[in-house]
């Protein structure tokens, strides 16, 4: 292993030497614009200050904790992949028999009050300019900007037992709650495209499930008393007409395909 004069090593005493009760450690620590050569281990705990570069591989066996100024990049990894599958891996196993485990943790506070934007995790996968994504078979003709899946190979057997994909939802909320536009576990949004396809399909949620066991609906609602209405429409354009005002007769129409079939679902004024 080779590395320049921004590393040095401190050795760590604990305990009292004149008596003999004491042990000793050595803590790694990077000062600026250190680099390192070629692939390296370190077991226990790194102390870094300033900007450094690795090349090659680097394996850590103990807790890495990274402070981030008040400005800057905190971790940055660039990986620029043209073999194989994975270009940033991170693996885990919960032994435990209880409590929780999260793969991966990411939690920031909007600490300042504004009109800022703050998003805990984005994930945006591009096709570059010029590029042609082809294909016919669905797994291998995919590009997402986040996937979620889970998978059982075990047993489940509980009754409070959840298994999903993917899961998205509202906190506690218990700030003052005065007025916003929306509050929403999950949102779908496409209002950012401005082509559809020639070909094909283009909407704002796909159910889809076509191959395998036969499942109960497509969609479930619990807790239906806490819910004021199944639907609402802001508007009566596009595929909603407004119909009669005339309690018991038809109010709003709403426009739906059956295959290339084409018909109504009809909402009656109360």
């Amino acid at each position: 292993m080779g590395w320049n004069k921004g590393v040095y090593e401190k050795r760590v005493v604990t305990g009292t030497v004149a008596a003999g009760t004491y042990t000793e450690s050595y803590e790694l620590y990077l000062k600026s614009n250190a680099t390192f050569k070629s692939g390296w281990d370190v077991t226990g705990a790194i102390t870094q200050t300033g900007n450094n570069t690795i090349v090659g591989n680097m394996k850590i066996t103990g807790h890495q904790e990274m402070v981030v100024p008040a400005s800057g990049y905190g971790l940055k990894i660039h990986s620029h992949l043209n073999t194989g599958e994975w270009a940033n891996e991170f693996k885990g196993e919960f032994t435990a028999t209880s409590g929780t485990m999260d793969g991966i943790a990411a939690h920031y506070h909007m600490a300042g009050s504004g009109t800022g934007v703050m998003r805990s995790i984005i994930g945006v996968a591009y096709l570059d300019s010029g590029k042609t994504l082809s294909g016919t078979a669905g797994t291998g003709s995919w590009i997402s900007g986040v996937l979620g899946s889970a998978t059982v190979e075990g047993v489940i057997n509980g009754t409070a037992v959840t298994v999903t994909g993917t899961y998205g939802g509202l906190g506690a909320c218990s700030g003052t709650l005065t007025a916003c536009k929306y509050m929403s576990g999950v949102w779908a949004d496409t209002s950012q495209a401005t082509k559809a396809p020639s070909a094909g399909e283009i909407q704002c949620l796909l159910l889809s499930h076509s191959t395998g066991c036969t499942i109960g609906q497509a969609i479930y609602i619990v807790g239906p008393t806490y819910i004021t209405n199944f639907l609402t429409l802001e508007s009566a354009a596009g595929f909603a007409t407004a119909g009669s005002t005339v309690a018991g007769t038809p109010n709003v129409k709403l426009k739906c395909k059956f295959a290339s079939t084409t018909f109504y679902l009809q909402g009656y004024d109360s």
